[in-house]
């Protein structure tokens, strides 16, 4: 699993195209398993920061899941091993929406 000290690697890859931005996402995403929304933002470049702001208030900023926390429909890389801790991914989407 990526780590957060990995994210330079993350940002230059996705700048010179090795990467597109649905892997991205899940990458991201999947951090947040470990790691608060703000976290990740400040090892992103601004674009992809940007890019990763505006897809979590698409996603997920919507009365149903800000209700209940129920979120589908948004696919998380699980290669590493570990599945990903969607409680906690949840938990931190929501907080960060609330703050945005």
């Amino acid at each position: 699993m990526l780590q957060l000290s990995e994210l330079p690697e993350l940002n230059s890859d996705y700048a010179s195209g090795d990467i597109d931005w649905m892997i991205a996402y899940s990458v991201l995403l999947r951090l947040l398993g470990e790691h608060e929304v703000a976290e990740v933002m400040s090892a992103l470049s601004p674009e992809l920061a940007a890019q990763f702001n505006n897809a979590l208030h698409q996603d997920f900023q919507d009365d149903e899941f800000m209700r209940t926390g129920v979120w589908t429909g948004v696919w998380i890389d699980n290669a590493g091993g570990e599945p990903p801790n969607l409680d906690q991914i949840v938990a931190r989407i929501r907080r960060w929406l609330v703050g945005a």
